[in-house]
């Protein structure tokens, strides 16, 4: 049976979760608290076989959803439960309760099993690693002050065409799960970053690399890992149906 997660299953997809992903309990359990409701089950006799989340975004006046945390008990492996969940997300779309899904995969590899369950790859951003003194001699730039999810999805709005949307609640959750920042600069550029492993991720940049550079210099970090907008042909998400050439999606929650 596949249906919508209710409170009563928190516990079981938290263990679910923390077995596929190793995350922080506490941390999950504050991501359930506010979207059990949007986490999507298969099942047979009560029992939860595997999972997977449906976010809310938009694309002009497309409604969509990210899919998320696609996860399946290790003993319930190789027996199409992701797959079954996955059919069942596009079914949506082929039923009009949506226009189209987006998704990141975890990793490289990850590509050809979603390609080859119908969703196509897209780029969107790539990543590039700095040092400290890399920054060191970038002046440019005033100091960014912290923003709020509604000040930030403006710049946002401001700085992308076709963009792929979180509306301003996602994004406030997101900065909340990330325990991350929203940064501003007077001319109206701006950075989404978080801290983790002692490492700062720059996961938005809106701006040139001298905004980045500014937020940098907030943190005493010697690893800075900087996502950008793209047009290389690497591919970083991807989508069901496909989306139009240059569609952009950022702030994929890690």
């Amino acid at each position: 049976m596949i249906q919508f997660a209710t409170e009563k299953d928190a516990d079981t997809i938290a263990n679910l979760w923390q077995e596929a992903f190793g995350d922080d309990r506490e941390w999950v359990m504050t991501y359930l608290a506010e979207n059990i409701e949007r986490v999507l089950t298969y099942s047979e006799n009560d029992d939860i076989f595997g999972m997977l989340s449906l976010l809310p975004v938009t694309y002009e006046d497309k409604k969509g959803y990210y899919v998320y945390g696609v996860a399946t008990f290790e003993k319930h492996r190789s027996k199409g439960v992701s797959s079954k969940l996955l059919d069942f997300a596009q079914k949506m779309v082929h039923d009009s309760r949506a226009d189209f899904l987006v998704l990141v995969p975890r990793n490289e590899g990850l590509f050809k099993f979603y390609q080859e369950r119908g969703f196509f790859p897209m780029t969107s951003v790539k990543t590039t690693t700095f040092s400290k003194n890399d920054f060191q001699k970038v002046t440019s730039c005033e100091k960014p002050k912290t923003a709020t999810a509604q000040e930030y999805y403006n710049i946002r709005k401001s700085h992308f065409d076709k963009l792929i949307e979180w509306d301003q609640n996602s994004l406030d959750k997101i900065k909340k799960f990330e325990n991350g920042e929203f940064y501003k600069t007077e001319n109206g550029n701006g950075a989404f970053c978080y801290l983790y492993n002692e490492k700062l991720y720059i996961k938005e940049l809106c701006g040139d690399i001298d905004v980045a550079a500014a937020v940098a210099k907030l943190y005493d970090c010697q690893e800075i890992y900087v996502t950008q907008k793209c047009t290389d042909d690497t591919p970083s998400c991807m989508t069901f149906p496909a989306m139009p050439d240059g569609t952009f999606f950022n702030i994929s929650i890690d």
